[in-house]
């Protein structure tokens, strides 16, 4: 593999719930009408976001991985012979559904789904879901959900920008409306809708619920005071890091694939002996190949890896 800062190309999806934030914040290329979802680094074979730079110009994310995989990422992590992350931007105009995810263990077949977020914008007075207020017992969630009133025992946290939280599979969440979130997660979609505000698409139809999956694998015990992590987190599937740099700065990757995002700032990434320049909104993958990658310029930037 031919080693070098691969800049992405992202994919957009459009929801209920989006804006046009990462337009406006980020300079994406979003549709007509905005995006509620940017898919920053996605290797997913139908979902793919693909190279914008150098010799594999062009080439998706998920071509180039099944041609090189060792060299891009570590096929002895977590995750095994699977590309293991997902990396999105969320545009939350409007409130996102009440969901859970599930973890590796609850349906063969089925990779879980822990994830973190990093608040990158948050209106005054936004704030997200995080599981419960008090322990809740199976029958008492799941009479909440069928009567409408499930919001009366969730635990809502104020956010502000540069907050963080890991969200582990299991964890009811949901994020309120008027922020932007940069989303870490494992290589999956694997979500159980449990609640959607009685909310209509375009065509009159409200959105499937998955209530039994959610009933068997949301984690009902009292979340409060365990929810906000500091700019670092690390759990089984990943690492994360806010970073401000003002220099140069070199970073080993002990052969693990890192992911980077810029959130402010400009200047130059480098690996392999090749420096691409970034500017604020773009995202770029390191290879696990690489023995380490350097950042110059002042920035702040979002530094996430493979564990």
């Amino acid at each position: 593999m031919q080693v070098y800062p691969l800049k992405m190309i992202p994919i957009y999806k459009q929801y209920i719930w989006g804006g046009d934030n990462l337009h406006a914040l980020y300079g994406k290329n979003t549709p007509v009408g905005g995006a509620a979802e940017s898919w920053e680094i996605s290797c997913n074979e139908n979902e793919s976001s693909a190279v914008a730079n150098g010799c594999y110009q062009g080439m998706s994310l998920y071509t180039l991985s099944a041609q090189t995989r060792g060299s891009l990422y570590n096929t002895s992590g977590k995750n095994g012979e699977s590309f293991p992350l997902l990396f999105k931007l969320l545009d939350a105009q409007n409130d996102l559904s009440v969901q859970v995810h599930p973890d590796d263990f609850y349906q063969c077949g089925v990779t879980g789904k822990t994830e973190m977020w990093y608040i990158l914008h948050a209106d005054k007075g936004a704030q997200i879901v995080y599981g419960f207020k008090e322990p809740v017992a199976r029958a008492e969630l799941a009479n909440a959900i069928f009567s409408g009133t499930i919001t009366t025992l969730l635990n809502y946290v104020d956010v502000h920008a540069g907050d963080a939280f890991l969200i582990p599979a299991g964890t009811l969440h949901a994020a309120g409306k008027g922020m932007v979130i940069a989303e870490l997660q494992q290589n999956s979609n694997a979500t159980y809708r449990v609640f959607d505000y009685n909310r209509r698409d375009k065509s009159g139809t409200m959105r499937e619920l998955h209530i039994e999956q959610a009933l068997d694998v949301t984690i009902r015990e009292s979340s409060r005071g365990r929810e906000k992590c500091g700019a670092h987190i690390s759990c089984e599937f990943f690492e994360f890091n806010e970073e401000t740099i003002s220099s140069t700065r070199c970073f080993e990757t002990k052969h693990a694939m890192f992911f980077l995002f810029f959130a402010e700032g400009f200047g130059s990434v480098s690996c392999g002996g090749i420096s691409e320049n970034f500017k604020k909104g773009d995202s770029f993958v390191i290879p696990a190949a690489a023995p380490c990658f350097e950042i110059s310029g002042c920035c702040r930037v979002l530094v996430m890896k493979q564990t």
